[in-house]
């Protein structure tokens, strides 16, 4: 019998929204030459999907914020604005700084619980007020007071020192990345939607196990909330995999109530949906009608 899942993903919102706000408020005032000059980029770890294969196995939560094509003007350059200045670590950032004209086109934040950044200056140099310096399986990571900088990678990599050691463990050997219990995921959820998002929220393995639960059992093993623009519309994409029988549906209520819903669900579990809205603050609060199907032998 198909039944109603009973945390539906507006639970798992509701985490969302509460990690977004758990921080403190970064002031910055980046100061530079009025020339852009160019770092080494000795690798490029590519676009979001592909960053998870150099993420180290063990964040509890990834998020991932871009600013790219977004009106200031727009809600959801507001949630993106507020989502990074509460998820960055002052104290890590105090001692680094960009040339003028030269702004964050997207970060990547994970949690560990020490805070990973992988941020997109393009090929832009940036500065660090290291008081150390160590060559590192060919890389050369600086350092300074709980601090690191990789920056000869594209996006560059600002952490705790030892989970930036371990990003260069990634790109010369193969040890366990978020990626590789993501990347099968990810890349079917940009393949779905055929775009870059400008806010998404990533939950995975045991940490996506302890939110997604039906009845006090856990039915799912990952967990991504992703918002962008689509024109004019605010579109908002919902994925879980499912470990038990599960799967997403349609339903008249869902569909009249908004520009448009689309949904796809695959044979290993995976689920995913995409919906359109011109109010953010109602796309926020709809999500897609979800069912565990559960199948009961009389005695």
């Amino acid at each position: 019998m198909a039944k109603k899942m009973e945390t539906k993903s507006a639970r798992i919102l509701a985490l969302i929204l509460a990690l977004i706000m758990v921080g403190s408020v970064l002031v910055y005032a980046f100061k530079g030459s009025t020339t852009v000059s160019e770092r080494e980029i000795k690798f490029d770890m590519g676009n979001f999907s592909n960053c998870m294969n150099y993420l180290p196995y063990g964040a509890q939560f990834v998020l991932y914020l871009s600013f790219k094509g977004l009106n200031e003007e727009s809600d959801l350059y507001t949630l993106v604005h507020n989502a990074f200045k509460s998820n960055i670590d002052p104290y890590t950032f105090n001692h680094i700084a960009f040339p003028n004209r030269v702004g964050i086109e997207s970060i990547i934040i994970a949690e560990y619980p020490y805070p990973l950044y992988f941020v997109n200056v393009n090929k832009s140099k940036v500065f660090f007020a290291y008081e150390g310096q160590e060559e590192y399986k060919g890389y050369k990571i600086k350092l300074r007071q709980g601090a690191a900088l990789l920056d000869q990678t594209s996006p560059f990599v600002l952490g705790y020192p030892t989970l930036v050691y371990g990003v260069v463990d990634l790109i010369t050997q193969n040890n366990a990345s978020v990626g590789e219990y993501t990347y099968n995921y990810t890349t079917r959820i940009y393949n779905f939607t055929k775009a870059d998002f400008n806010y998404a929220f990533m939950l995975y393995g045991d940490f996506a196990k302890d939110k997604i639960t039906s009845n006090n059992t856990s039915v799912g093993d990952f967990y991504f909330a992703g918002f962008r623009m689509n024109g004019s519309v605010y579109e908002k994409v919902v994925a879980i995999h499912f470990t038990k029988n599960g799967f997403f549906v349609s339903t008249n209520e869902t569909k009249n109530n908004t520009v448009y819903y689309y949904y796809q669900n695959y044979e290993d579990g995976l689920s995913i949906a995409k919906i359109g809205d011109y109010n953010l603050t109602k796309l926020f609060e709809t999500n897609p009608e979800m069912r565990i199907v559960e199948i009961k032998m009389e005695k």
